[in-house]
């Protein structure tokens, strides 16, 4: 029996001190992709670490029709989860893909969470199966959701508290690693809509996409709606009738190509469609669940790009999506044929482009 000194190097020039006993000096196998065997004489061990990602498409759609009181959410997310070594270069190998919840219901608080960024908090190697064994972000999400059921009653008490957990659970070192970060969107008490934005990254740079400030913990915590961005809609506080038939879409994950998607798809296709009404049915906002369908498309549509044509498929289907209506929510009886008025808000940055719908 002897000890070794393991060095875990997550990027270069940083390292945490491990110790650990073990029995014989096949304690690593150099066929193992996970580790670099030393000669125990000359150097100690280097882990290799690898993680899962989840840099991907997560999007949230307000849609107000006659009033702030009259209104749903659309949230989507993909679900492909990405397998990279931690080796710092901004191209990384990847080792592998795989399909994860990205996106949660909160039944309790008529919410939707979802997630971008890392898609573990913990992770360690078995030795005995020779496999790693993650702790994945969508099963602490589903239990973190199931346990506070009886302790929060509002959105920002679950935007706190998920910081706190995620904060607590997560491996030391890990959280700055990479921009990671969450949606979380419903209705407060009074029935008005709310996004909150969970991050540790503080700065999304749209010209090449993309961020900084990254923190050691998930430190920033924003209401980016109703404490901001609806006031560009000319509320007042006060009134929530003034604001009717506008939008706004909230994205994480590959922002700069979704972007790009979005507009070309509500510029152009859509137009397409309408000259065309007798043989399609357009999208229409009266109809939450069709308007829905209509945001699938659209990350669908992305997925599709990414499956076919990008070095690095960090997006792929299936989508998931949820509708979540407002408790003052009005039933439609017509189409709506105003056009309706969509901002894009990216990450935590008041950076906006306009297109109709």
């Amino acid at each position: 029996m002897f000890q070794l000194t393991l060095h875990y190097v997550p990027c270069p020039g940083k390292s945490t001190e491990l110790l650990c006993t073990c029995e014989h000096s096949s304690f690593v196998s150099a066929k193992n992709p996970a580790c670099v065997l030393h000669n125990f004489a000359k150097a100690p061990i280097n882990l290799v670490c690898r993680f899962q990602y989840a840099m991907t498409i997560v999007v949230n759609e307000i849609i107000i029709k006659d009033g702030l009181l009259d209104s749903f959410w659309v949230a989507a997310a993909d679900s492909r989860i990405t397998l990279i070594p931690m080796s710092g270069k901004n191209t990384p190998t990847v080792l592998g893909y795989s399909k994860r919840t990205k996106l949660f219901h909160v039944p309790y608080l008529n919410a939707a969470v979802s997630y971008f960024g890392h898609a573990s908090i913990s992770s360690r190697y078995d030795w005995k199966t020779k496999k790693h064994i993650y702790n994945y972000m969508d099963e602490f999400m589903r239990a973190f959701i199931r346990t506070q059921a009886s302790r929060i009653n509002r959105l920002d008490e679950f935007a706190n508290e998920l910081a706190r957990h995620l904060n607590l659970k997560m491996a030391v070192g890990l959280c700055e690693k990479m921009a990671s970060g969450f949606h979380l969107c419903g209705f407060n008490q009074d029935g008005l809509p709310e996004f909150w934005f969970i991050r540790n990254a503080d700065t999304f740079n749209l010209a090449d996409g993309s961020y900084s400030g990254i923190q050691k913990s998930y430190s920033l915590i924003s209401e980016e709606f109703l404490a901001r961005d609806v006031a560009d809609f000319g509320f007042d506080g006060t009134n929530p009738d003034k604001v009717s038939n506008v939008g706004r879409i909230y994205r994480n994950g590959d922002i700069r190509i979704a972007q790009a998607v979005w507009t070309a798809i509500d510029q152009q296709i859509l137009p397409w469609i309408k000259n065309f009404q007798g043989s399609f049915t357009i999208p229409s906002i009266d109809n939450p669940e069709e308007y829905s369908e209509y945001v699938k498309f659209k990350c669908e549509y992305l997925a599709y790009l990414y499956k076919n044509w990008a070095k690095i498929e960090n997006i792929a289907r299936p989508i998931d999506v949820l509708v979540l209506k407002g408790p003052h929510a009005k039933q439609s009886t017509s189409s709506c044929e105003a056009p309706l008025s969509l901002t894009s808000a990216v990450a935590s940055s008041c950076e906006i482009d306009q297109s109709l719908l």
